[in-house]
């Protein structure tokens, strides 16, 4: 089973990247996956890039609050160091025990010309005739590339922004400033604005209101 994604590989960003390369991340990445792109696509790919756009908010929202990337990075580094000490924590099977049974005595004292010829992987495969490893192979290689296929998150159509007026125009920064809305001036605009326990539209991409609290939803200016 695959396991969950931390919100740096969502954003595909590092761990210690500063708040300006994971902004620029996730702009680009929002422009990919926003469901307004899948409107005239069929019903599973519109619900697939909702599903990705939902991961995606989820993730900003966490690193774009210093004090919730803080503590997420806490729980990260504690959840990691549980792990290693899980995966190398000693066992009693980890020890050699004497099994009572006596042990034969081997064939050879020194090893055949073969045996020093063939080594590690060499030797596994020695008995197999080579057309059959290569079948195998490519076997291997099919099966990675249909499972690689069917994550796509590559959008295929897109469709205009909502229309009417907007409340305000920002320019993208880590504080959001307000800007007026001339032409060409401005980054994106606020469709709505909602309240620090709230959640923008899935069709809206959400942006903290630093120093006020809740969040601008907006749509991105090309």
């Amino acid at each position: 089973m695959k396991k969950d994604k931390t919100v740096y590989e969502i954003l595909g960003v590092s761990r210690t990247a500063q708040q300006a390369t994971i902004r620029k991340a996730y702009v680009a990445k929002a422009r990919k996956l926003h469901p307004d792109n899948f409107r005239s696509s069929a019903p599973h790919e519109l619900k697939r890039s909702e599903e990705l756009m939902r991961e995606l908010n989820n993730a900003w929202t966490t690193v774009s609050d210093p004090k919730l990337r803080k503590e997420y990075d806490r729980k990260l580094v504690q959840k990691q160091k549980a792990s290693v000490k899980k995966n190398f924590s000693p066992s009693a099977s980890s020890y050699p025990q004497d099994s009572g049974i006596k042990k034969t005595k081997p064939s050879s004292k020194y090893a055949t010309y073969d045996d020093m010829k063939l080594n590690g992987f060499a030797r596994v495969v020695r008995p197999f005739p080579l057309s059959i490893l290569l079948l195998s192979v490519l076997a291997v290689v099919l099966v990675f590339a249909l499972v690689g296929g069917s994550d796509s998150d590559t959008p295929t159509k897109a469709k205009p922004s909502p229309t009417g007026i907007p409340l305000i125009c920002i320019d993208i920064t880590p504080e959001t400033v307000q800007v007026p809305c001339a032409p060409g001036g401005y980054e994106a605009v606020v469709w709505e604005i909602v309240g620090p326990k709230e959640s923008c539209p899935d069709t809206l991409l959400p942006y903290y209101r630093s120093g006020i609290g809740g969040l601008f939803c907006v749509t991105l200016v090309e």
